[in-house]
């Protein structure tokens, strides 16, 4: 290549000459590393959410211990028990997703309108991000619910 444009234009000078790919990885190497973040972070909120859902929900069991004793003691079986807490928790997850799924619509058409090439909504990426929200929400409630279904009626009404 150099003896090419050395025969068109003698001086014109070529300091190094790289691969198109090794230019473009170079050029976008700033954006692949902010989404590698992005990720990442999505990642560590999705985590922290569920462990916040989880000391909610193992705090509601231990307040509700009584109820449950009674529950229990009137014959609700261990399944109905399961059932009780998961139900509260995705009131919760509820109520959060309306909220959220409405605010990324309305955020979406406000950058859509003054971005380039930006498009209103992803609904593969808000698909996958409620399922996986849902998925923690369903982890973080069991382990609570568990715990509660093993209350026995008589332990359970004895404590305050």
């Amino acid at each position: 290549m150099r003896k090419v444009f050395a025969e068109v234009d003698p001086n014109f000078a070529i300091i190094s000459i790289h691969p198109l790919q090794e230019q473009i990885d170079v050029h976008y190497d700033q954006q692949r590393t902010v989404a590698e973040l992005s990720t990442l972070f999505g990642g560590l909120a999705i985590l922290l959410a569920s462990i916040g859902l989880y000391g909610v929900m193992a705090y509601a069991v231990a307040r509700r211990t009584v109820e449950i004793g009674v529950r229990m003691a009137v014959g609700a079986t261990r399944f109905n028990v399961i059932l009780l807490v998961p139900r509260a928790a995705f009131a919760q997850v509820a109520l959060g997703l309306v909220l959220g799924l409405t605010l990324s619509f309305v955020v979406g058409r406000m950058l859509h309108s003054t971005l380039y090439e930006v498009g209103e909504v992803d609904l593969a990426a808000l698909g996958i991000a409620t399922a996986i929200l849902l998925m923690s929400a369903l982890l973080a409630s069991f382990i609570p619910a568990r715990r509660a279904a093993n209350v026995e009626p008589a332990t359970a009404l004895r404590t305050d």
